[in-house]
C-alpha cells in the first residue's frame, strides 16, 4: 500500500513549490531538441505525409478538412515551424487505408511525432507560439497508437474553437473581439469508448485553462506518473488528475498543427477575415525522468537534512522521539515509491519548503526490456521504432484495421505463446518480418 504517514506531537506548515525541472533538481532530462540546424533529425522524428490525422475513418467522414504535407513542415532560427494553409489538395495515391480517406482536401496542415514509441513516465515541455486563427485547431500532444488495443491521448495543450457547441462553456460561439472566446486553450485527455472516456473512467471532460496570449512564447509541462497527471504553463500548475489504469502505456510525443471540420467548420468560413495561413512555432521540447535508487532505505530518528538529495527513495521512515525541524529557507523534496513516515514532531519554518510525494515511481516501461507478461494487440500500427522484445502474445490488426511492415523496418515478432497476423497485415515487396515464439530470456 502506497502511502504517507504523518505522526506528528506538534504542528507543521507547508510551502509547496512547483516541482517542474526548474525548480526541482530531482529531475534529470533524458531527451532535449532545440531544433537548431535545417531540418528534423531523422532518426528521431517522422513527419506525417498524405496522412489525415492518423487515418481514423470513424473521425474522418467529411469532417476534416485538412491532411498533413510534409511541405509545411521547417526548422528554421532555432524553431520548428508547422504551417496550415487554406489550399486545395488531393493525395497522390487516392484514397487509402491508412493515409487520406478524402478525394480531395480544402486545406493542408502539418504534424510530427517522435519515431519510437518509448515516452513513458515523467515530465514534458515545450515552449510554443500559436497564432490566432478561426478553425484553427494545434496541439501538443501524447498518444499510445503503437503497441496496445487501447487507444489512450493525453493533451498537454490543444487550442479548439466553438466551444459553445462543445458544451465546455457558454461563451460566444464567434466573438473577433475577444481571441480567447474562440480559441480556448485546453489540457484534456482521451480514451477507449464511445464517447471516449477520461482518465478517472468517466465521459470524456477537456479543461479549460488561460494565458494572456498564446500567440507569444510560453512553456507548456505535464507531469504523468502512475497515479497523477499535472498540468503546467509556465511552471505554474493549472490542472491535476489521477489517471485510471488504462494510462499505463508507453506513448509517441506530437506536434500538430491541423483545422477542423465536424461543429467547428463555422469559425472557417471567417478565413477571409482571418487569412492563412496559420503556423505554430516549437522552441524547444524537453523529456525528464526522475532520478533515484529504489533499493535506498531512509530510516532515521533525527534526519539529517545537510545529506538529503530529492533523489526517488523506497521508503523514508524519520523521527520517532526526536524534534525534526526542515533548515531555514532551504527547499527540500521527498519522493518515494513505497511510503514516507513522519514520526513525531516535524517543522517547516517560515520561508522553507517541503514537499512528500509517494507514487509507483519505479514502475518501467513495458518496451525498456522484454516483457514476457505484456499482450501485444494493435489494431492500426506503424512498425517504426518497434523494439522486438519479447510479449506473451502478439495478435497484430483485424477487420477495419491496418498494419504495413515497410522495407525500412526490422520487425522481429517475438512471443512465448502465440502470435496471430489478422486481415490487415501488410508486408509488401522487400519487406521483412521475423516471426517466433520462444522462452522468455
Amino acid at each position: 500500500m502506497k502511502k504517507i504517514i504523518f505522526i506528528f506531537l506538534g504542528m507543521i506548515s507547508l510551502n509547496l513549490k512547483s516541482q517542474t525541472p526548474a525548480e526541482d533538481e530531482s529531475w534529470e532530462l533524458i531527451f532535449f531538441d532545440d531544433f537548431n540546424g535545417t531540418q528534423l533529425n531523422p532518426a528521431v522524428w517522422d513527419i506525417a505525409n498524405e496522412n489525415d490525422n492518423y487515418a481514423d475513418p470513424i473521425a474522418h467522414q467529411d469532417i476534416d478538412p485538412g491532411v498533413s504535407l510534409m511541405r509545411n513542415i521547417e526548422v528554421a532560427n532555432g524553431e520548428l515551424i508547422i504551417t496550415a494553409r487554406k489550399e486545395s489538395y488531393s493525395c497522390s495515391g487516392g484514397i487509402t487505408p491508412y493515409g487520406c480517406h478524402l478525394p480531395n482536401y480544402d486545406y493542408t496542415v502539418g504534424s510530427v511525432n517522435t519515431k519510437n514509441q518509448n515516452f513513458y513516465y515523467g515530465y514534458y515541455e515545450a515552449r510554443i507560439k500559436f497564432d490566432y486563427k478561426p478553425g484553427h485547431h494545434p496541439a501538443f500532444w501524447l498518444l499510445n497508437h503503437n503497441g496496445s488495443p487501447i487507444y489512450n491521448e493525453i493533451d498537454i495543450v490543444e487550442i479548439v474553437c466553438n466551444q459553445k457547441k462543445r458544451n465546455i462553456t457558454s461563451k460566444p460561439i464567434f466573438d473577433p473581439d475577444s481571441k480567447m472566446y474562440v480559441h480556448d486553450i485546453i489540457t484534456n485527455t482521451h480514451g477507449p469508448g464511445n464517447p471516449p472516456e477520461r482518465i478517472d473512467g468517466g465521459p470524456d471532460n477537456p479543461q479549460i485553462v488561460y494565458v494572456s496570449t498564446y500567440q507569444t512564447y510560453h512553456t507548456y509541462g505535464l507531469e504523468w506518473q502512475p497515479n497523477k497527471m499535472i498540468w503546467y504553463i509556465d511552471g505554474i500548475a493549472v490542472r491535476n488528475e489521477k489517471p485510471n489504469a488504462l494510462y499505463n502505456s508507453p506513448m509517441t510525443v506530437i506536434f500538430g498543427n491541423g483545422v477542423e471540420g465536424g461543429v467547428e467548420k463555422a469559425a472557417l468560413a471567417y478565413t477571409p477575415t482571418y487569412n492563412y495561413p496559420a503556423q505554430v512555432v516549437v522552441d524547444y521540447f524537453k523529456y525528464y525522468q526522475l532520478k533515484g535508487n529504489c533499493n535506498i532505505d531512509e530510516a532515521s530518528a533525527c534526519y539529517n537534512f545537510n545529506v538529503h538529495n530529492d533523489e526517488v527513495k523506497h521508503k523514508y521512515d524519520l523521527g520517532n522521539s526526536c524534534y525534526n525541524t526542515v533548515p531555514a529557507g532551504k527547499n527540500y523534496v521527498f519522493r518515494a515509491s513505497d511510503h514516507i513516515e513522519l514520526k513525531d514532531e516535524f517543522s517547516v519554518p517560515l520561508g522553507s519548503q517541503f514537499y512528500a510525494d509517494v507514487d509507483d515511481y519505479c514502475q518501467q516501461s513495458p518496451y525498456n526490456t522484454h516483457n514476457c507478461d505484456y499482450i501485444f494487440e494493435p489494431c492500426n500500427f506503424d512498425f517504426s521504432g518497434y523494439n522486438n522484445s519479447i510479449k506473451q502474445t502478439i495478435e497484430i490488426s483485424g477487420v477495419n484495421c491496418n498494419a504495413i511492415v515497410k522495407p525500412t523496418d526490422n520487425v522481429k515478432l517475438y512471443a512465448t505463446e502465440y502470435i496471430y497476423l489478422k486481415e490487415g497485415v501488410e508486408i509488401p515487396l522487400n519487406s521483412e518480418i521475423e516471426i517466433k515464439t520462444t522462452i522468455c530470456q
